[in-house]
């Protein structure tokens, strides 16, 4: 996402409705193995605006609607230097994070409507250490681990996306839209940083006697840790969706294309020094203990389409909603081609309309995005070069969903109150590692 420890991709500001799905999620909502979450911003009814502030950053917000025409806008500004501080790092921490987004709408008439939706986001992340103490071991053998440093670390994650929807409703049964989008990231990470080691037995009391304290020095060193690493990232998509209602049934369908471009560039090095020759040590050269490199571009096709029926009963024993549907999914990456069932069953008891029972199950996939089929291969002389993957599969996840619904009324509201149990079989899970 690009957002690194900034701001979340939603502005909680602009949000109207949200829907959350635990799983047995249907085919509209795309290829995730585990959850869906659905946001919708709000269209305002007049002017609006707000503005607030904290000491670690500051939000304001802008909504108007005047005729066929309706905006919201929103700007996040954060700052995460007085939180950091506190860290075990000693230094200079310049963390700060903006996001401006806007939701705009231009209804042409009661069957026609566009509308753009916009993100940008700009987070930098500023960091000069100056020293670090750790403390580890037990308390018959403490340690202490001091650490002096010099240079900075620099890093930039820019993310900009833009939507813009075309809707067409014919009549109260049917709807089409045809969407474009385009998402850019570029990431950036730079850095030169190095330090100085001291590693103590720290002053420990022998079985309670002050006078038997003990310390003293096991090691010292220098280290030098370099990075300049660069990741551009565009997607460009194309997408039709459409629903049909035709007596008891309601058809959804839906056709995506996008298109990725990756440009990746990657040189990190580690070195390390301890009483005067580096590490690992041969007798002749210099070696780096750590280096990886990485030079790739490549360019992918991912397409997706979908049709779900929704079928609707009403009996004597109550209401009936059944929806079945299928996704299939093609990358050219890997010629992965995924078929994706997935089934929703909804009862209303006849007795009782406050209650409802759901049931569903499906198989769902994830597939896989730039970082998680980057391969790193060592050779004989300790030199790592990132490969990609191009046999990597997506990950798996086969749902079973039981739940039920109640709604009541009490001191004059409504209440919804949501029981669930799932189950969920995952496969061809994707390690990956959090550094920093």
């Amino acid at each position: 996402s690009g957002q690194q420890e900034g701001l979340s991709v939603i502005n909680p500001d602009m949000v109207g409705a949200i829907g959350f799905s635990t799983g047995g999620f249907g085919v509209e909502y795309g290829d995730k193995m585990s959850s869906a979450l659905d946001i919708t911003y709000r269209e305002p009814e007049s002017f609006e605006g707000h503005l607030s502030g904290s000491l670690m950053g500051a939000s304001l917000g802008i909504g108007q609607s005047k005729g066929k025409f309706s905006q919201l806008h929103g700007i996040r500004y954060k700052r995460n230097a007085s939180l950091l501080s506190s860290l075990e790092s000693k230094g200079e921490y310049d963390p700060n994070f903006f996001d401006y987004q806007t939701n705009m709408i231009f209804k042409f008439s009661k069957k026609w409507k566009l509308s753009f939706l916009g993100n940008i986001a700009i987070n930098n992340y500023k960091f000069a250490p100056v020293s670090r103490e750790t403390n580890f071991g037990t308390s018959e053998d403490a340690k202490q681990f001091k650490v002096y440093f010099d240079g900075q670390e620099k890093d930039k994650f820019e993310t900009y996306f833009g939507a813009l929807n075309l809707e067409f409703r014919p009549n109260k049964s049917s709807w089409f839209n045809m969407i474009a989008s385009g998402f850019l990231t570029n990431e950036l990470v730079a850095y030169d940083i190095s330090g100085e080691y001291w590693l103590d037995r720290a002053g420990t009391t022998g079985e309670g006697n002050p006078d038997n304290a003990i310390g003293g020095e096991l090691g010292v060193g220098r280290y030098h840790e370099h990075a300049r690493n660069r990741l551009k990232i565009s997607v460009m998509g194309l997408g039709f969706s459409g629903h049909t209602a035709l007596n008891n049934h309601s058809f959804s369908y839906g056709f995506n294309i996008n298109h990725q471009k990756i440009m990746e560039r990657t040189r990190e090095w580690e070195l390390r020094d301890s009483a005067g020759y580096t590490l690992p040590s041969d007798g002749q050269n210099i070696r780096m203990i750590y280096n990886m490199s990485s030079n790739h571009d490549i360019s992918t096709t991912r397409m997706a389409f979908y049709l779900a029926d929704t079928y609707k009963i009403n009996s004597s024993l109550g209401y009936f909603s059944l929806n079945g549907g299928l996704r299939f999914s093609y990358w050219d990456f890997n010629k992965e081609f995924l078929v994706s069932p997935r089934i929703n069953l909804a009862f209303v008891p006849e007795r009782n309309n406050s209650l409802t029972f759901r049931f569903a199950t499906g198989l769902y996939y994830q597939q896989p995005f730039y970082k998680e089929f980057r391969r790193p291969i060592v050779d004989p002389d300790g030199n790592t070069q990132i490969v990609l993957n191009n046999e990597i599969k997506s990950q798996q996840s086969l749902h079973f969903i039981l739940g039920g619904d109640y709604t009541f009324r009490a001191m004059g509201r409504p209440f919804k109150l949501t029981g669930e149990a799932y189950y969920k079989k995952l496969n061809n899970l994707i390690p990956y590692e959090i550094d920093n």
